[in-house]
Parts: C-alpha cells; sequence; structure tokens
C-alpha cells in the first residue's frame, strides 16, 4: 500500500490514507470470505487490537505471527531492502515494541532467532 502511494517508510505523510485503503481492502476480503495475509509492523496491542476486532467481526480466522531477528541482522536486512526504513524509524519502532501476548489471538506463534 506505502508503494502504491509513492510514500516511503518513516514518512508519516499520508499515513491515514494509507491505512484506510488497507483495511477498505482487508473489509473487501472478509466479506467475500477471501483469504489473505495483513502482512505490517504492527507494534503495538492497540494497532493488533483494531484489525483483530475487524476481522472477529467477520468470523475470520486470525493467527498472528510474531517475526524477530537479531539486531544487527535486522539491520542488514533493512539495508538490502528496495525501499530501507530510516535508522531513526527502526529505533523508534524498536522502543514502542510491545511483543504479542498469547491471548491476543486464537494462534499466537512466535519466530524468534
Amino acid at each position: 500500500m506505502r508503494r502504491k502511494a509513492k510514500t516511503r517508510y518513516g514518512d508519516t505523510k499520508g499515513n491515514g490514507q494509507i491505512i484506510q485503503l488497507a483495511k477498505e481492502t482487508a473489509k473487501k476480503y472478509l466479506r467475500n470470505g477471501t483469504p489473505f495475509i495483513w502482512n505490517a509492523t504492527n507494534i503495538t496491542r492497540q494497532m493488533r487490537g483494531q484489525l483483530i476486532d475487524m476481522a472477529e467481526r467477520y468470523q475470520a480466522m486470525i493467527k498472528i505471527i510474531y517475526l524477530e531477528a537479531g539486531y544487527h541482522k535486522l539491520l542488514a536486512q533493512n539495508k538490502n531492502r528496495d525501499f530501507e526504513i530510516p535508522g531513526n524509524a527502526i529505533e523508534r519502532m524498536i522502543e514502542k515494541l510491545e511483543v504479542p501476548k498469547v491471548w491476543e489471538a486464537p494462534i499466537v506463534e512466535y519466530v524468534v532467532e
């Protein structure tokens, strides 16, 4: 969604529109019963909760997969991205991170390196 809107990570201009577009797309899939993956960095319980609540209204199957790489690997992976995230944005996300709790969704999986 961010690439379609031609905005870069760390640039908060247009975030609301991007999130709204993503939610509308998800609702379309949910209405049609089309399986999909919400692939996004939802670092706080509040952010995840909004999406989980939306999916629950459609009786969708919900699974959280928490992926964590070591700090140095994270930075190396970021350098190799087509659309690199600014270092200060990564640091802010790390500070705000709330690891998902097992009770947040029917299935919560942890993949930690």
